[in-house]
């Protein structure tokens, strides 16, 4: 094993939060209306909220400065390491933000329609 997800790995984790984000939204709001929302329940929400936008503004930055992004990424990577006390290694994770730029990249030019990985009663129409 590499410690490299496969190619496309994190993308699918940044799109399921978009769904998160806006069907939370909508039941978020449907709560205030209804005036059934309590204050830690709205706190709740809000902390939530807040790292999901982080974890897609981590995103964003890294398609629009992926070599500021990879020595910002390297370096953090690196801080958690050595407060943990534990060996890093920055080539596996330049390895995934490089792959991260790439597959967006390639899901920009439109390879993104055929996801034949998966078996294909799954996606019979898509393989």
């Amino acid at each position: 094993m590499t410690g490299t997800p496969p190619p496309g790995g994190t993308l699918p984790a940044l799109l399921d939060n978009v769904a998160l984000v806006v069907v939370t939204l909508i039941g978020v709001i449907y709560l205030l209306l209804m005036h059934d929302l309590g204050n830690a329940q709205l706190i709740e929400f809000g902390i939530i909220l807040l790292a999901l936008i982080l974890v897609a503004a981590g995103g964003v930055v890294v398609l629009r400065f992926p070599e500021t992004a990879i020595r910002l990424v390297v370096w953090l990577a690196g801080r958690w390491s050595a407060l943990r006390r534990k060996p890093f290694m920055p080539e596996p994770t330049i390895a995934v933000v490089k792959q991260f730029v790439a597959t967006w990249h390639s899901l920009r030019k439109g390879n993104w329609s055929v996801p034949c990985s998966v078996p294909s009663q799954t996606w019979p129409l898509t393989c």
